[in-house]
């Protein structure tokens, strides 16, 4: 049961209480040199703000809450953003569209981050952890152009997986590209 003398950087500040579990100081050497001479000097005052940052630390910080926090943290880190890119998705009919709704809707349920990029304007029913995204589009030759493609794919982030659904012209060919960068 230590009291606490730190200079006020990172979250410090959030775990020294000054003047209770400890000293505050400024990064000015002579302020921190005074704060541990106070404590040095005053050894019930040393004792009473190390009684109370043990029972702060214990409080606050108990190893279930941090493996908890931390668990989560890595899980929102490590565990991608799963990223379906298809032409089309239902309401429009097709098999392709089935499968892509039926593994996106599949993975968001298992507690994945899953975002559909399609083309078209309707409104799906809600699903946590499912975010569809239509981009607006023009058909030539039975291949749906959506302008905003490139720029969409750029906005994915990093550790993204992508699973291509589709077999239409300069689709594949956007997503590959945007892959290599």
């Amino acid at each position: 049961e230590l009291p606490v003398v730190a200079t006020r950087i990172g979250d410090i500040p959030r775990i020294v209480e000054d003047g209770v579990t400890g000293f505050i100081a400024s990064r000015n050497a002579n302020d921190f040199a005074e704060n541990l001479a106070v404590l040095l000097r005053d050894p019930e005052k040393s004792a009473a703000f190390g009684s109370a940052a043990r029972e702060r630390i214990v409080r606050t910080y108990r190893w279930e809450e941090c493996a908890r926090e931390y668990a989560a943290l890595f899980s929102r880190v490590l565990r991608p953003t799963i990223v379906h890119v298809s032409a089309y998705y239902p309401p429009h009919i097709g098999g392709v569209e089935r499968v892509v709704y039926n593994a996106a809707r599949g993975l968001a349920r298992e507690g994945s981050e899953v975002v559909v990029i399609t083309t078209g304007n309707s409104a799906h029913e809600p699903v946590p952890h499912l975010t569809v995204e239509r981009l607006w589009s023009f058909e030539f030759a039975h291949t749906p152009i959506a302008p905003a493609l490139l720029f969409k794919l750029f906005r994915i982030p990093r550790n993204s997986v992508m699973h291509l659904h589709l077999s239409q012209a300069w689709w594949p060919e956007m997503v590959r590209f945007v892959s290599w960068l």
